[in-house]
């Protein structure tokens, strides 16, 4: 569908899960939970599983069919030429902002004493402040791509 390494994606309350996957991957993805107006989804591609949506927009929409998640992942990745694209922890689960090195000091009292101790390289999103590390939650994930969607990174 498009060709542009800063693909710009939104998905709608039918596929908020996806959405979140694909923000974990590294992918601009707008969470729409509201009703979708044009400017919501400017310059983005829409997912959906909503058949009146795919008929008022009919351009710039991926139409979701009904399967499991894993497969509908997969069929996104595929269907909008995401493989190369993938670029994983790089914005954050909540906010969808892209997410910047923080030094260790400056974390210390904002995560668990156990993280801070066995950590060194932690990352923050500079709209909500969230504070991410690669612990057992980023290896799950990295597990999940590599057996369920079958990518290595």
């Amino acid at each position: 569908m498009q060709n542009d390494k800063k693909i710009k994606l939104a998905v709608d309350a039918t596929c908020v899960k996806h959405g979140k996957w694909l923000r974990l991957l590294g992918f601009d993805t707008e969470i729409i939970k509201g009703s979708i107006a044009f400017e919501k989804i400017r310059g983005r591609i829409l997912i959906t599983r909503n058949k009146k949506l795919k008929r008022k927009f009919k351009n710039n929409i991926l139409f979701l069919p009904e399967m499991p998640f894993w497969d509908a992942l997969n069929f996104i990745i595929q269907m909008l030429s995401l493989e190369e694209s993938l670029n994983p922890f790089t914005r954050c689960s909540l906010c969808n902002e892209e997410v910047v090195s923080i030094s260790k000091e400056k974390v210390k009292g904002k995560v668990p004493h156990y993280v801070y101790e066995t950590h060194d390289i932690f990352y923050t999103c500079p709209k909500c402040n969230k504070i991410y590390w690669q612990g057992s939650h980023y290896e799950k994930f990295l597990e999940d791509i590599r057996k369920k969607i079958k990518i290595d990174i």
